[in-house]
């Protein structure tokens, strides 16, 4: 299935179904979009939070460097200070690792309700129900192969759905905020959150993986021997059957009975393994989603040198503004000082103050 969830910026995902072996209905259980729909808004406030942390924490090293501009300090700019306070970078470690794993725990989430409602609302349920042993070891199995997979496609989609998200409310803000003041905060904010969270996203990217992808493919090979095995077996049994009638074991009616059966029984088996290729097919698409993800980071990667420089340029501004506004409220007070009367300083008060400063020579 392909999941496109709408947003300013959507993002196209290939999702498999983690259920047996079963033609998926759109129709059933319930679907990856509405989980991601109601999952976002959790993770996305969640996530605010953790970043509006890390960003707080930046700010509070107390360091004496002059990029120490109240917030225009980024993370890894903060770690950089010599003069940071003891256990910094282990504490904003732990916040940046805690929302990672939130993506992770979302995404394990998101699946195994997906799994449970395929289950509650199709056949294949009562069937998964009823293996037992050697059978419900191998669905299970496969199952979880799938999952794995899934879970890699959605903890990579959430991390960059919210990056997005993150950027396209900040950007509103700023944009609908009339007070100067307000859009200068909202224009760091968002370079500050912008910048938080890519490092987040980069880490997600850098170690995504197809974790159950090699395990399908083991799967799918082993069931496509066996099948394989299995079909030369029936193709064998099916040429004895011209040999049980012309030895009068069979009777031609008989045998074509049986002959309609093992084509049945041949075209069932050639049905499960072209599942088998859809299933790997389909992984396909998660691969080439994987193999972008490398030109995704480079874009999140520049997206945060953009937000970097934003934020340097932004540092500038705040210096500069925070020294014009003395300026303005000094020619104000200069304004009203010029209606004030000043002493004359004619020539004989300037030889009057270098006397009394012991010039009389001078006046001599």
């Amino acid at each position: 299935m392909r999941i496109v969830v709408h947003r300013r910026i959507t993002l196209g995902i290939v999702l498999v179904c983690a259920a047996p072996l079963t033609a998926w209905s759109a129709g059933a259980g319930t679907d990856y979009a509405t989980l991601l729909e109601g999952q976002l808004v959790v993770l996305t406030n969640a996530a605010e939070r953790d970043i509006g942390r890390i960003h707080e924490l930046a700010q509070s090293t107390g360091s004496t460097s002059e990029s120490n501009v109240p917030g225009t300090v980024t993370s890894d700019l903060a770690r950089s200070f010599v003069d940071k306070p003891a256990g910094f970078s282990m504490q904003l470690e732990a916040i940046q690792k805690s929302l990672q794993a939130s993506l992770v725990k979302t995404a394990q989430d998101i699946e195994e309700k997906h799994r449970a409602g395929f289950l509650d609302g199709t056949d294949a349920g009562a069937v998964y129900a009823s293996l037992r042993g050697a059978a419900l070891a191998r669905a299970d199995e496969i199952a979880t192969a799938v999952s794995d997979n899934n879970i890699s496609i959605l903890h990579v989609y959430l991390a960059l759905q919210l990056i997005m998200n993150f950027n396209n409310k900040l950007i509103d803000e700023a944009l609908s905020a009339q007070d100067p003041i307000e859009v200068r905060r909202l224009y760091m904010t968002q370079a500050a959150y912008v910048y938080e969270f890519s490092n987040v996203v980069i880490r997600v990217l850098d170690e995504a993986q197809l974790a159950g992808l090699e395990s399908l493919r083991a799967l799918r090979n082993d069931n496509q021997s066996r099948i394989s095995r299995r079909l030369a077996e029936i193709n064998l049994q099916r040429r004895t059957l011209a040999d049980d009638v012309k030895s009068g074991m069979l009777t031609d009616q008989s045998a074509s009975r049986m002959e309609t059966s093992y084509v049945q029984i041949i075209r069932a088996n050639q049905e499960v393994m072209a599942v088998w290729n859809y299933l790997l097919e389909s992984t396909v698409a998660q691969q080439e989603f994987f193999a972008s993800l490398a030109r995704r980071a480079a874009q999140v990667r520049q997206k945060q040198q953009l937000a970097k420089f934003q934020m340097d340029t932004l540092r500038d501004v705040l210096m500069v503004g925070a020294n014009l506004d003395p300026l303005d409220r000094i020619e104000d007070a200069s304004l009203q000082f010029a209606q004030l009367p000043l002493l004359e300083l004619d020539p004989l008060s300037v030889l009057q103050l270098v006397g009394g400063a012991g010039g009389a020579d001078v006046a001599n």
